[in-house]
């Protein structure tokens, strides 16, 4: 009779920690201290209002207002949410991650879906700013503030693109390493499947 092999204890498999997990962690932790930061800046900005005035080199009022309306529309606020609740599960990830729990994988990968349509999302709010302004410019050609538009709109392009490398670079990778290379428990803590869990201490 072909009798079932004893199952493999805990205590006769011989595993390497891998290192990784640590210094992903590591990472998220830090990306998730930099996204608190711009989110909470990104809050005090939409408090203050857009400055403006008269003076060389200010905006004017009443594009200011235009401006002020786009930061308070639900797109922007949606934005701002789905900023803060990305911080928290990166920063719940990164925890879980440098303990090697396997649930610090579906964490990053929840994180990074939401990052990537929140960059969406920040890429068409900023396109419908650079609209607002070169309206505005192209209804008052002769204000000192339109003659700069040229300039203004080429740095909030270069931007744009500063932007998307950073807020959708961290994510992509977190997609292709959890989602393709790294996926099963054993990837993380180095114990095969099926040798049961340590001993209690």
């Amino acid at each position: 009779d072909n009798l079932p092999a004893d199952p493999i204890q805990y205590e006769d498999v011989y595993a390497e920690v891998p290192q990784w997990p640590k210094v992903v962690g590591i990472i998220s932790l830090v990306w998730a201290g930099l996204g608190l930061c711009c989110t909470g800046y990104g809050i005090f900005n939409m408090i203050r209002g857009v400055p403006s005035g008269n003076g060389p080199g200010q905006m004017p009022d009443d594009l200011a207002k235009a401006m002020e309306a786009q930061q308070h529309s639900p797109l922007s606020l949606v934005g701002f949410a789905m900023g803060g609740l990305g911080v928290f599960l990166l920063l719940s990830a990164g925890i879980l991650t440098i303990t090697r729990r396997p649930a610090g994988r579906y964490l990053h990968l929840a994180y990074a879906l939401l990052s990537l349509v929140n960059f969406g999302l920040m890429v068409f709010g900023m396109s419908q700013t650079l609209h607002i302004m070169q309206d505005w410019a192209a209804q008052n050609p002769t204000h000192e503030f339109a003659k700069a538009m040229g300039v203004i709109s080429t740095v909030m392009k270069i931007t744009m693109v500063f932007a998307g490398v950073l807020s959708a670079g961290y994510p992509l990778f977190l997609l292709v390493w959890f989602g393709l290379v790294k996926r099963t428990p054993e990837s993380m803590t180095g114990i095969p499947d099926g040798v049961g869990a340590p001993p209690a201490a």
